[in-house]
């Protein structure tokens, strides 16, 4: 039991201490209590010692380093989850932007062509009933439309408004008159 009552310039620093030098101070199996405390408290030192020899840190400081850790990893994961919320919100935002712009290209793809195809046209066609994503798709709708229009009629001319009923010549005429030679 040297190594308890050994003043300070014999003592051995704990990990200077052999397996071997430790097990010869083991008390007996029939010692008191107080002696395997000793014991057991030695055993204690030395895994410290070797802990800060290998680490350059004691055991306290490595828990306390590794409760250091911990709590910094779990500040990044929350901040890596505010990151994420973030860019799910920027990506949400440009998806958005992204699908106006298609529709705002496809509405003025769709005027070009419902004014390129009602050019010369007495009837012109609307953009909004124009269907399709590509201009051939849109051209080739508006056509049909276009197809099922009738260009507006001539303007009548003399001779050509169709049987007009008599003429009523220098008299004057009542409604009864009129009413009877008109031809249904």
């Amino acid at each position: 039991m040297g190594l308890f009552y050994t003043p300070k310039r014999e003592r051995k620093e704990m990990s200077d201490i052999t397996d071997e030098e430790l097990e010869q101070q083991r008390p007996a199996d029939d010692a008191p209590e107080s002696e395997w405390k000793k014991y057991a408290q030695t055993w204690e030192k030395r895994a410290k010692a070797n802990a800060k020899a290998s680490h350059g840190v004691t055991a306290d400081e490595l828990e306390a380093l590794r409760a250091k850790a911990q709590k910094a990893d779990e500040l990044e994961d929350a901040a890596r989850t505010d990151l994420e919320k973030a860019q799910a919100r920027a990506d949400a935002a440009e998806a958005k932007i992204a699908e106006r712009d298609k529709a705002d290209a496809a509405r003025e793809l769709a005027n070009e062509v419902a004014k390129a195809k009602s050019e010369g046209r007495s009837t012109p066609i609307s953009a909004s009933i124009l269907r399709g994503s590509t201009r051939e798709e849109l051209e080739a709708h508006a056509d049909e439309i276009l197809a099922l229009l009738p260009d507006k009629p001539k303007a009548a001319t003399a001779g050509t408004g169709g049987d007009r009923g008599d003429d009523i010549e220098g008299e004057e005429a009542d409604a009864k008159d009129i009413a009877a030679n008109v031809r249904l």
